[in-house]
């Protein structure tokens, strides 16, 4: 059985497969792509909107429960280095394909 997570930028429930993992590394809101680093973590579908939904809402605060900086975050660099292979037209939200 699948863990089940809540994508912080749209708030759906997916499985953990299909959401990568952001993780702190001091005040810092980190992508853990390997999934390993301990505490805390938020989860995001890979997808743009989800993503700008996500800092717009200041839902990375929310999720550690304190403020973080994510002024440092890149979608770009999340969706080539997430490791998922997912791809836009996956999202369960998505008007793609």
């Amino acid at each position: 059985m699948v863990p089940i997570r809540t994508c912080v930028g749209c708030r759906q429930r997916t499985e953990q497969d299909s959401v990568v993992r952001f993780a702190l590394s001091g005040d810092q809101v980190v992508l853990d792509a390997e999934r390993r680093v301990p505490g805390r973590g938020a989860w995001l579908h890979p997808d743009r909107e989800c993503f700008e939904t996500a800092l717009k809402r200041r839902a990375f605060s929310r999720a550690f429960r304190r403020a973080v900086q994510t002024a440092q975050l890149d979608f770009d660099q999340m969706t080539t280095t997430n490791g998922s292979g997912l791809e836009r037209d996956e999202h369960p939200m998505s008007t793609d394909g």
